[in-house]
């Protein structure tokens, strides 16, 4: 897989991604989730089988929500074997509180956090790990419009984390994959 990307669009969400190569490629799965943990298939794309050539794939969402979307790809052999899937986040309409982009998911190193703010004002920006446990905890100054984090986490463990932001008067929650 060389890309996994989006973008919104008035008639829905294009998803495009790109291979270097496949190997006895059978399809691709695309789900969607609004919580980031509860995924429901979108759609299927046959793969090409076997190629030496890149490919660009798309397929355009038309049923995507208002709000913040988590999108997964996962790409299944003729055997029935299964990739790690691929996550990106997009956000139809506009949002006057919200986290807005978390990418890229899974990742192994740096987060960039993208999240809109109606007012400039402090934000407290937490992290807490599946089982609940509290990893890191920071204050953020907030741009009114759109704002942009970027957060080393190479040092955590690998697995699923929950990132919340608070203005003091709306919570916001996304979830990112942190893989070695």
């Amino acid at each position: 897989m060389l890309s996994f990307t989006g973008e919104v669009l008035s008639n829905g969400n294009l998803l495009k991604w790109s291979t270097a190569t496949e190997y006895n490629n059978d399809y691709f799965t695309i789900s969607r989730s609004t919580d980031g943990i509860n995924f429901t298939p979108v759609a299927t794309v046959d793969g090409a089988g076997n190629s030496s050539n890149v490919l660009n794939y798309n397929l355009l969402d038309k049923n995507a929500p208002a709000g913040l979307s988590y999108y997964r790809l996962v790409q299944t052999d003729f055997n029935g074997q299964k990739s790690a899937p691929v996550d990106i986040t997009l956000t139809r309409g506009e949002i006057k509180f919200g986290i807005t982009q978390l990418m890229p998911v899974p990742t192994n190193a740096n987060l960039e956090v993208g999240f809109a703010s109606a007012t400039k004002n402090m934000v407290t920006m937490t992290i807490h790990n599946v089982e609940g446990k509290l990893i890191s905890t920071q204050n953020v100054e907030a741009n009114t419009g759109f704002n942009t984090i970027r957060l080393d986490v190479s040092a955590y463990a690998s697995g699923v984390y929950f990132i919340t932001i608070n203005n003091g008067n709306e919570v916001a929650t996304g979830r990112f994959v942190k893989q070695q």
